[in-house]
């Protein structure tokens, strides 16, 4: 599940994105592993936080148990509308480009097909769904490893030859923001696994190694697929590029192995989008059964399904995916994320101290210069996008502060915490 919900339409989109802002293959590369390690750290947090309080919600319920119910909501509600929506509606404009690429037609139109049809699928139930993802993930797995095996095969290494992009100019402080949200972006989602530990057998054993093991094979693919469209593009090539992966192919194997890389892609993103439907309702659901949401989320029908859940996952994901960019909808959702990540990982100490009583079955080692080091990174990345792109920082901010307001209004009626 993790590595369903990880690898989708960012290691697809935005290799050509990041091209476009660093220079260098090796700057390329090492914002990838920069990625990686952050999500490495932040892991070790996650996993005490999801072995303490191993409750479905995730970020929600840490921010909560931590800062009241206040901060709960605000975290809660961004990680629904300002994350894991924005995330599915960028997804989906890509499926709907790549549709129309093969098909013929209108890109946003067909986007809305896929989906009606993805609500179709959620309302079958969880063990549908769950199957569904299972047999994506091994496919998307299939597929990465087959191009990052055909690109070492066929590409001739030009990049780690070729001189600087001269259309990039020297390194930017912005082109380096850019790059990391768009880096950030591709990450995202390894934290939604948290929500799942109150459905497992023994969170304590399997959180740490879902989240640890995930990390470091999902760093591995990518570095490993980058690498390889390196080997075969240089950074000019690749820069705005829709899709790395067919232009590499394309230009070593033909056109028809461009098509045959656009229909795989294709697949690939049709089983991706689909944890986020998988996790968007149950977010909906962590808030409604302590009170910050309305009751009609907790319904649940005859096949377990929380309706209400899904119809506001696809409503929401209809909406942004006709209006919205693809890179406008990373640059905001990756604002959004390091901001909640940034909550959570304070969250730790703070319950550290007020939940000293509690089992804790995962301890995050180097307590507390580890989490310490994380938070810096978290900080340090945000003060960097708010110096760049002071905009979009402050627009960002103004729905966080506004999804606060409406939490203080909410958490008149919450359940304690």
């Amino acid at each position: 599940m993790l590595v369903g919900i990880v690898i989708g339409v960012g290691i697809l989109r935005t290799p050509g994105l990041i091209a476009g802002y660093l220079p260098s293959p090796w700057l390329i590369l090492a914002a990838w592993a920069f990625g990686g390690l952050m999500v490495a750290l932040s892991s070790f947090v996650y996993a005490e936080l999801a072995t303490l309080l191993p409750r479905a919600g995730g970020k929600y319920v840490y921010a909560r148990a931590a800062f009241g119910d206040t901060t709960g909501f605000m975290v809660g509600t961004a990680e629904l509308l300002g994350i894991r929506a924005f995330t599915a509606s960028a997804k989906i404009v890509v499926i709907g480009g790549y549709l129309a690429s093969l098909l013929g037609g209108p890109p946003k139109l067909l986007g809305a097909i896929v989906v009606f049809g993805y609500l179709a699928l959620h309302l079958r139930g969880l063990p549908t769904t769950a199957r569904v993802q299972n047999w994506a993930s091994l496919l998307k797995v299939t597929f990465l490893v087959a191009v990052i095996g055909l690109a070492a095969w066929f590409g001739r290494g030009e990049s780690w030859t070729a001189p600087v992009m001269p259309s990039a100019g020297s390194l930017t402080l912005l082109g380096v923001a850019l790059a990391f949200q768009a880096v950030w972006y591709t990450y995202s989602g390894w934290e939604d696994v948290v929500k799942m530990t109150e459905e497992l057998r023994d969170p304590g054993r399997m959180m740490p190694i879902v989240l640890l093991g995930g990390a470091a094979v999902i760093a591995l693919i990518y570095l490993g697929l980058n690498a390889s469209f390196l080997h075969v593009l240089t950074p000019a090539q690749m820069a705005g590029s829709d899709f790395v992966a067919r232009d590499a192919l394309a230009s070593t194997l033909g056109d028809a192995a461009g098509t045959v890389l656009t229909v795989g892609g294709l697949l690939l993103l049709l089983g991706s989008i689909n944890v986020n439907f998988i996790s968007m309702p149950r977010i909906a659901f962590g808030l409604a059964r302590d009170g910050l949401a309305p009751k009609s989320f907790l319904a649940l029908d005859d096949k377990g399904t929380p309706r209400a859940g899904v119809y506001l996952a696809i409503g929401i994901v209809l909406l942004l995916s006709t209006t919205g960019t693809v890179e406008w909808l990373i640059r905001f959702m990756s604002f959004v994320l390091l901001v909640t990540d940034g909550i959570v990982i304070l969250a730790l100490f703070r319950l550290r101290r007020t939940m000293s009583d509690l089992p804790r079955p995962f301890r995050i080692p180097f307590y507390p210069a580890l989490p310490i080091l994380v938070a810096v990174m978290y900080g340090g990345i945000l003060t960097l996008i708010a110096v760049s792109q002071p905009a979009l920082a402050a627009g960002g901010t103004a729905v966080l502060l506004t999804f606060y307001a409406l939490g203080a209004w909410r958490a008149r009626g919450a359940t304690p915490a």
